[in-house]
């Protein structure tokens, strides 16, 4: 494993925990008020809810592939030197 993939593994981990620790998105919710439009009311929730947690897998999966993809793109290639043609 080169540099370069041990960075893109270490940074796919990092977006891997972190995607799961800090649902990034707040969640809205309205409260009628009595003169106008309802007024927004942000709630952000700390964990994440059965709902959820498929958002989370899709995440997860798409931090997984673009990961491995990278890992496989940036792999040394040893094995193909050019032969030389000696008669």
């Amino acid at each position: 494993m080169n540099k370069k993939q041990k960075i893109v593994l270490w940074v796919g981990i990092a977006l891997f925990v972190l995607v799961g620790l800090n649902p990034h998105y707040p969640r809205q919710r309205f409260r009628i008020v009595r003169e106008g439009a309802p007024a927004p009311v942000r709630k952000t929730k700390l964990s994440w809810s059965p709902k959820d947690r498929g958002r989370l897998f899709c995440y997860w999966t798409m931090i997984a592939v673009v990961t491995v993809g990278l890992l496989v793109t940036l792999k040394d290639k040893k094995g193909k030197e050019p032969k030389d043609e000696q008669r």
